[in-house]
């Protein structure tokens, strides 16, 4: 009896309702975690400033800005990506300064000093995120292209494995999604708050191709028994 109750009810149930509400779901779930980097980001800064671990004390997210404009500068000059960061980050921001009626181009000009200064510093660390978040965007298509031929070679090697008779792994099939995951999210995580003025490209073409062979090792190691519960 219960059973055709749960069956009746999941027949009843309207899909694009179902739909629309997962999608809500997973736009607030990416929000949420977008806001909690941004928080730890500016944490970081934070606490690094007020103990003084900086040479350039308060000023330091100024600077940290500042570099990471220049690099927006010189990839539009040289025109290395198909999506160009300087216009997604530069949109964000002017519209955050508005926002917050501050003037981006005095802000990092201005030397800030006292309690005004940790209130920069938190803005400072915002938009050095955004346009982080900006590279991110801006490398889709080569982490589209680098993923897409891993997976085509994963295939090639999986057919070889399943003429060779090599038996599936559940260890194997473990590791290979770690291999996504870690570099994904624990080395994306790293590249977003950690206030270093090095260029974004360091951190993710790393993180492209460290995905890339982990979506290779799930492709070669995928069998129906993992999706099983």
């Amino acid at each position: 009896m219960l059973t055709t109750t749960r069956s009746l009810v999941t027949k009843n149930r309207c899909p694009i309702a179902v739909r629309v509400l997962t999608i809500i779901g997973l736009a607030f779930t990416f929000t949420f975690r977008i806001l909690m980097i941004i928080f730890i980001a500016i944490a970081i800064e934070v606490v690094l400033t007020a103990l003084g671990l900086y040479d350039d004390g308060v000023n330091h997210a100024q600077k940290l800005l500042l570099h990471y404009y220049q690099f927006l500068i010189d990839d539009h000059s040289s025109k290395k990506y198909v999506i160009d960061p300087l216009n997604n980050a530069l949109d964000i921001i002017n519209y955050l300064s508005s926002l917050l009626s501050i003037n981006l181009q005095d802000s990092v000009t201005k030397v800030h000093t006292g309690f005004i200064a940790y209130m920069y510093v938190i803005y400072f660390s915002v938009c050095v995120v955004l346009i982080k978040l900006s590279y991110v965007v801006s490398s889709l298509p080569l982490f589209a292209l680098v993923w897409i031929c891993m997976i085509m070679d994963g295939f090639v090697q999986r057919t070889k494995r399943k003429y060779i008779g090599t038996p599936d792994s559940v260890y194997k099939w473990t590791i290979s999604v770690h291999m996504i995951g870690v570099p994904l999210f624990g080395i994306m995580l790293l590249f977003l708050v950690l206030p270093f003025s090095i260029h974004p490209a360091f951190w993710l073409l790393p993180i492209t191709f460290l995905c890339g062979l982990g979506w290779r090792a799930v492709t070669i190691n995928f069998k129906q028994v993992c999706l099983i519960p």
